[in-house]
């Protein structure tokens, strides 16, 4: 199995497929007579004296290289389990790279990054982190800087990515005994991964497996070679009796886990990938061989890879609304205040407020009497015969209640009616 897609040197060849243990089986070449079976390497599980069986294989040699290309041995040490070396477990369900402390500080330390105060390594997002790793007799396996770092969530912009490879002592010591690393989706991104329950074959096939009995069944052969068959799980207890001849019992297991890997990232390619992503911003190529691809941390299909958080857009929404408003409120002052002025310029301001009134307030302006109530333009109106104080009193206050429309115009002409009154 793999995560993301297959490698391009496989999915390119014309594939003869025929049954097998594992489903099907492919057994051809690509167009170049190589077997590309043959180019998984394949290795046995570390065995457990007890509890679940895992996919678990000898974590040998990790190497960070530098930003000038210089080779950087992680210290490993012995494994948590007593073993010579660290054990790591394959987990497609875990999405990142667990491992002790211990491994997890060589690694981080050997770019100069230590634990944060939360107990979590974060990597500037312009630093790559390029490392491969050894597992059992295999060649070593590069892994895609892009995998091993993510940006955070929604900020595209972050000085500081969090790494994707982190510590869970408590996880992987005694009393699970996981082992010293869980090799989750970062790592299984960049491996074509084959999980076989048989060994393999010349040239990386596989022999049709017969069916296995059921857990009930009895098979008895004839009088010359009796034997009794009984299958519990994936163990098979053979009992042959031969006449004259003691009984003897030898569990043999017909299940032999054979865990098959083969790296499909270029080093070279992937380091490119990197500083186009995270420094220039621009997207990689969607049909590209390396194993980045369809990594979530790529920039956006827009080619700026440039987001706005959502604060910043609320805000660009809110100062909008606040200018659209002030312009119109703005235009409407301003209309107001030429109207005012034409009227006055006219003569019609000095001698009837009635008619000021209506033409501010956007009606026809004539001077036909009309009690109090609302006008063409929606503002209150006085009949032009209520010119005693009391009448002009209530007036100012429709006015000053925002009832005029005018406010303005309606108050300076009241003040001069009322001047020109106590004068006369």
């Amino acid at each position: 199995m793999t995560i993301g897609r297959h490698p391009s040197f496989i999915t390119a060849s014309t594939q003869s497929v025929t049954p097998s243990t594992i489903g099907t089986s492919t057994s051809d070449s690509s167009g170049d007579g190589r077997n590309l079976e043959a180019d998984v390497e394949y290795d046995t599980l570390l065995a457990e004296r007890t509890g679940t069986l895992f996919w678990k294989t000898s974590v040998r040699e990790v190497v960070v290289y530098g930003a000038n290309g210089e080779r950087l041995d992680v210290e490993l040490g012995r494994g948590v389990m007593g073993g010579v070396f660290p054990s790591a477990v394959l987990d497609t369900g875990v999405p990142l790279i667990l491992a002790t402390s211990r491994i997890a500080n060589a690694i981080y330390g050997a770019v100069g990054v230590t634990p944060a105060e939360d107990g979590m390594y974060y990597v500037s997002c312009s630093t790559p982190l390029n490392l491969t790793i050894r597992l059992d007799n295999r060649k070593p396996i590069s892994l895609h800087p892009l995998d091993l770092t993510a940006e955070p969530q929604g900020d595209t912009q972050a000085k500081f990515c969090i790494g994707l490879i982190q510590s869970a002592d408590s996880a992987l010591g005694r009393p699970n005994s996981i082992g010293d690393m869980i090799l989750g989706v970062p790592f299984l991104r960049n491996v074509y991964s084959v999980m076989a329950y048989q060994a393999v074959g010349a040239g990386g096939t596989f022999e049709r497996m017969p069916p296995f009995p059921s857990g009930d069944e009895t098979t008895t052969s004839t009088d010359e070679a009796p034997s009794t068959t009984t299958t519990t799980n994936t163990t098979v207890t053979t009992t042959t009796t031969t006449p004259g001849a003691a009984t003897s019992t030898n569990p043999s297991s017909v299940i032999t886990p054979r865990l098959g890997l083969l790296g499909i990232t270029d080093p070279s390619i992937a380091l490119e990938e990197f500083r186009q992503v995270r420094i220039l911003r621009q997207p990689i190529s969607t049909n590209t061989t390396n194993g980045v691809n369809g990594n979530p941390n790529a920039a956006n299909s827009d080619g700026s890879g440039r987001r706005l958080s959502v604060g910043i857009i609320v805000l660009i929404a809110l100062a909008g609304f606040v200018l659209v408003a002030f312009i119109v409120f703005g235009a409407r002052w301003w209309m107001i205040r030429r109207r005012y002025k034409r009227n006055e310029l006219s003569g019609k301001s000095s001698n009837n407020p009635s008619e000021i009134f209506n033409g501010a307030a956007g009606g026809s302006g004539s001077n036909t009497p009309r009690g109090l109530g609302f006008g063409y333009g929606g503002g209150a109106s006085l009949s032009t015969e209520d010119t005693t104080a009391t009448g002009r009193e209530k007036w100012m206050q429709l006015d000053t209640l925002g009832m005029g429309g005018g406010g303005y115009a309606i108050a300076a002409a009241v003040s001069k009616e009322q001047s020109r009154t106590e004068s006369d």
